[in-house]
């Protein structure tokens, strides 16, 4: 149980180091950052609209 636990621990410190490292590296580029954000929004907007229909 505490291995488990150390070892969830662990994957979710990893989780959130590549997620804090992809954030730098797109502050990086601003560019690529609003890009990245823009490609997401549509993508969410059209999931979105494809469930109204």
């Amino acid at each position: 149980m505490l291995i488990e636990t150390i070892h969830n621990g662990l994957a979710t410190v990893s989780s959130v180091v590549e997620a804090n490292r992809d954030i730098i590296e797109q502050l990086d580029d601003p560019s690529q950052y609003v890009r990245c954000w823009l490609e997401e929004d549509i993508r969410l907007l059209l999931v979105a609209t494809d469930n109204f229909h």
